[in-house]
């Protein structure tokens, strides 16, 4: 029983985290434009909301596990940075790539990891990251981390 009850504050407290993320007003890490990214790099959160619906954009999310497992865009990989030069290989024939973060500086980062193997690769960065994902009410998935 009390596995159950500790189970349900878990969730309660999950989704009232992922809540006052929308509610209130966080403002998004520094502008990407400001960082001498190309803008051509850079996708804003209703661009890829509208590219999602289209099934074209890989997502993959640069975050921690344990921040992926807690809340994440629906259908998004989950390759944490320190792993993503490791990864690249599942890369390889796709097509409109959008990478997500919490900071731009992680962002900046796993953008020029994949340019120095691939440089002919469609990607882009998620101005604002996931935190201004969820600022849009766009869908997210809510889990339980492993082991809770």
């Amino acid at each position: 029983m009390r596995k159950y009850i500790t189970i349900i504050l878990i969730a309660a407290a999950l989704i009232m985290s992922a809540e006052s993320i929308r509610k209130n007003d966080i403002q998004p890490h520094t502008d990407i434009s400001d960082r001498n990214i190309e803008p051509s790099y850079i996708i804003t959160a209703e661009e890829l909301y509208e590219l999602d619906k289209t099934r074209r954009a890989v997502i993959i999310d640069t975050r921690r596990y344990l921040e992926y497992s807690i809340t994440h865009i629906p259908g998004s990989l989950s390759i944490p940075l320190k792993y993503l030069g490791n990864r690249l290989s599942i890369l390889a024939g796709k097509d409109n790539i959008v990478l997500v973060s919490v900071s731009e500086q992680a962002e900046a980062e796993a953008l020029s990891i994949i340019r120095a193997e691939h440089s002919d690769m469609n990607i882009k960065l998620l101005k604002g990251g996931i935190k201004t994902w969820i600022k849009h009410n766009y869908p997210i998935s809510i889990k339980m981390p492993h082991g809770c």
